[in-house]
């Protein structure tokens, strides 16, 4: 999965590579929370928010 982080794709693209088609849904799910979680508790990750252009 870490392969895969490039800051442009999010969660779910990430885990529709081929590498995670083989697993359940729930499965990609319960992982990709599990690295994230970890990762964020690490300070390895940060959230923001997406911006919004506003229409003129």
């Amino acid at each position: 999965m870490l392969e895969q982080i490039d800051s442009r794709r999010s969660i779910s693209q990430i885990l529709s590579h081929a590498i995670f088609a083989q697993s359940e849904p729930e499965q990609r799910s319960k992982f990709a929370r599990a690295v994230c979680e970890r990762m964020w508790r690490s300070g390895h990750l940060l959230f923001g928010r997406a911006t919004q252009k506003l229409a003129g």
